[in-house]
């Protein structure tokens, strides 16, 4: 057997993260069809983070987002929601037993001035 200078789960890390990469693309379309900016946040080594961010002044409620990204990517199992800290909406989008996407939501405001003057 070869010497794995990176350990042993790193060849099926980085086939993962390739995978996660590909469906990107398709994700943040399907995110700003319903008004939202999707970003990846973390490595994409062991699941892939993403975050969602209202974009536009009609951006849908969070939950009604997870389930527009569940029926187009043929997600069957979603654990959550979970709170997370400012506001943050987490649910785990379940491709397969290791597979999966982590995607926090953060909450839509109501339009409110800028406490910035910009002329």
């Amino acid at each position: 057997m070869a010497f794995n200078a990176y350990g042993d789960g790193y060849f099926r890390h980085a086939a993962t993260a390739l995978l996660y990469a590909d469906a990107l693309p398709f994700l943040q379309r399907v995110s700003n069809d319903a008004g939202y900016a999707l970003a990846v946040h973390g490595s994409l080594s062991r699941d892939c983070d993403l975050v969602a961010v209202p974009w536009t002044p009609d951006a849908i409620p969070a939950e009604e987002l997870i389930n527009w990204l569940c029926e187009r990517a043929g997600v069957d199992e979603v654990k959550g929601p979970e709170k997370k800290p400012h506001g943050r909406i987490a649910w785990s989008l379940m491709l397969s037993k290791r597979v999966y996407i982590d995607i926090s939501v953060m909450p839509r405001t109501p339009e409110q001035p800028s406490a910035m003057s910009i002329e």
